[in-house]
């Protein structure tokens, strides 16, 4: 008996110490389909180097690059389904689940990079959307969002500078809706994984490529394409994601080791790369003629893919509208060709403002509604009683209410918090108004107490019955 008893403990210990070594050893595989020395590929490794340090060597990570596990399209499934832990994804692989990711890819819908690091910025309305969409459709959590810099047009002895240029040509894109700006340009999209860009130039495949410009030097496409256009007109979005079941088996210390890792080389990432990007351009310019746009010739370029805006829209389903609606006011940016961040949340701090400055004023003109069954025929003596009881009420709500209102907005003032718009409001400018408005109204109804007692006011009989 005690033999069996010694056996079973030592089963379980030994149980135990392998749970133990699995725990302390846990590995995140990670499929890239770009190489190791490209800047998502030196992203993973610094994310590698934190959570790894951070954890004491529980966490590790193991990046399979240059596609080596999955080609970029069956990542999102490989990851949503546990296939393998993690991996770096084009966002528009998930526009097949999720139209609206695509708005990334929607052309000269953001204006500089700063409308861009808004709209994507960790908390941001369309941020919030699109992970959480990505994460219920496919099971895949995005981590962070990997800046890949902007789109720029590949080709052979031919530059590409108008609309014009892309007639009946025939184009690689990496996208559904970059694929219907070819089409507003008078190109045929051809859809194609990033790691067959090469032999599909080298054997003339397509006319024209669409890439970013960080692939033009890591994949050597300089070698095969002489041209490079660049003409900027959407930005490149990868995400890191990872399968949401193995996230969820990590310990909440890892978890956070993975978040707050996530969060830090998403910044420096973003951070990096439009100087990468510079650098990259100088770095390839004495191996292919790299052509900039002119304002006129750009014009062109927006004006034949507006209509790509309305298509979205329509295509993409309610998020899609949502997101849109979200980053700019659709009619107004046609109209002004710009974005125009700004209209929907000015003309609501403009209401608020409004209706608490108007409260005071309705009283001073005795516009309230009045309930007076009980009073219509007292006598003014008891009619003043009751409309001083009556301000002494309103009086009393006004006080608490720059009381509270004040300590909300003092608290917002310290703080520096704003709106979580593009905007980004002080909540000072808009908390403001309800003291205020509260305040002037408290003042108001003092005077019409004063005006009541002194004779220069009603109580006042009320207009006769329409019967």
């Amino acid at each position: 008996m005690m033999k069996k008893l010694l056996a079973a403990a030592a089963g379980i210990a030994m149980a135990m110490s392998v749970a133990s070594t699995a725990q302390a050893e846990t590995t995140i595989r990670v499929t890239l389909q770009l190489p190791q020395s490209h800047s998502l590929g030196q992203n993973w490794l610094a994310f590698q180097k934190i959570i790894e340090e951070k954890s004491n060597g529980e966490l590790k990570l193991q990046l399979f690059h240059s596609a080596q596990l999955f080609k970029d399209n069956e990542v999102p499934e490989a990851v949503g389904s546990g296939a393998i832990e993690a991996g770096s994804v084009f966002l528009g692989r998930f526009a097949g689940s999720v139209p609206a990711v695509d708005v990334i890819s929607l052309p000269f819908f953001f204006r500089d990079e700063a409308h861009l690091r808004q709209s994507v910025a960790t908390g941001s309305k369309m941020r919030d959307v699109l992970d959480a969409a990505v994460l219920k459709e496919t099971n895949a959590k995005i981590l962070w969002w990997q800046a890949f810099g902007r789109n720029v047009y590949l080709s052979n002895d031919v530059a590409i500078r108008t609309p014009a240029d892309m007639q009946n040509k025939k184009v690689r894109t990496y996208g559904k809706v970059l694929g219907w700006t070819v089409e507003a340009l008078g190109g045929a999209p051809t859809l194609m994984s990033g790691s067959k860009q090469f032999l599909a130039y080298q054997q003339g495949a397509v006319d024209v490529g669409m890439t970013g410009v960080s692939a033009v030097k890591s994949r050597k496409l300089f070698e095969v394409m002489n041209h490079m256009t660049l003409t900027f007109d959407s930005a490149i979005e990868f995400v890191a994601v990872m399968n949401n079941d193995f996230f969820n088996s990590l310990s909440p210390a890892h978890q956070k080791i993975v978040l707050d890792a996530a969060s830090e080389v998403e910044q420096q990432l973003r951070d990096a790369i439009y100087k990468e990007e510079e650098d990259a351009i100088a770095e390839v310019t004495p191996k292919m003629t790299v052509i900039n746009l002119t304002p006129a010739e750009r014009q062109q370029w927006v004006d034949a893919t507006t209509g790509v805006i309305d298509r979205f829209v329509k295509e993409g389903g309610q998020t899609a509208a949502d997101v849109v609606e979200t980053l700019n006011e659709v009619v107004m940016r046609y109209l002004f060709n710009m974005p125009t961040i700004w209209v929907d949340e000015v003309s609501r701090i403009i209401q608020v403002w409004a209706t608490y400055l108007a409260i005071a004023y309705v009283m001073k003109e005795r516009s309230h509604i009045v309930i007076d069954i009980a009073f219509r025929k007292a006598g003014n003596l008891l009619r003043s009683l009751v409309e001083t009881f009556a301000l002494i009420v309103i009086i009393f709500f006004c006080v608490m209410t720059v009381w509270y209102s004040w300590q909300i907005w003092l608290k917002s003032t310290l703080a520096g918090h704003t709106t979580d718009s593009y905007l980004a409001v002080p909540l000072v400018f808009i908390q403001s108004s309800i003291w205020i408005g509260f305040g002037l109204l408290g003042l108001q109804a003092l005077a019409e107490m004063v005006k009541i007692w002194t004779g220069r006011g009603p109580a006042t009989p009320l207009p006769p019955q329409v019967h």
